[in-house]
């Protein structure tokens, strides 16, 4: 379309400011020099092909999209369908996910603990002597291995309740 409008629009131009009187149709149709139609047709394929390259990353920027979105959806009703708490980090411990089980034991729901650091919600203690527990995810992040919390260990919900759990981070 916008090859054929540059292409009215020239026979315009032609036929008003540069042709002596022959008029527009004449220019757009009768009286166009070899070489301008072919600069014409060039202009126009030039411009079909762009349009229809665009058209094709449109499409396949939207099914990327499509798929990314069924993905993500798959991911949540995993994720949300494990009987045990899960709580995702990046790579610098900060909350990305967390299942309604996490939820419920942590007493903060995911929209709260969404982008906050990990030790922020995740506070564990030894039931023993009461002290205060490295986060396992604090010792994956470092030693990037899989690692499991003692015998001993419990958490603190925000409500302050205290539950035992037995816990492994990877």
């Amino acid at each position: 379309l916008i090859g054929i409008a540059f292409w009215i629009f020239d026979a315009f131009i032609d036929s008003y400011i540069l042709s002596e009187g022959k008029g527009f149709l004449n220019n757009l149709i009768l009286d166009i020099p070899q070489r301008a139609l072919y600069l014409r047709t060039i202009v126009i394929i030039m411009f079909l092909l762009f349009g229809a390259s665009n058209f094709n990353i449109l499409r396949k920027k939207e099914q990327a999209l499509e798929a990314f979105r069924k993905s993500q959806e798959d991911l949540a009703i995993t994720l949300n369908s494990i009987g045990d708490a899960v709580i995702a980090t990046d790579k610098n411990g900060i909350i990305t996910r967390k299942n309604p089980v996490a939820e419920e034991m942590t007493g903060f729901e995911y929209k709260e603990s969404t982008r906050k650091h990990i030790s922020e919600i995740f506070n564990i203690i030894d039931e023993n002597d009461g002290n205060q527990l490295e986060s396992p995810v604090e010792e994956v992040l470092k030693t990037k291995t899989p690692t499991k919390l003692s015998d001993n260990s419990a958490l603190i919900s925000k409500n302050g309740n205290i539950r035992s759990i037995a816990d492994s981070a990877s």
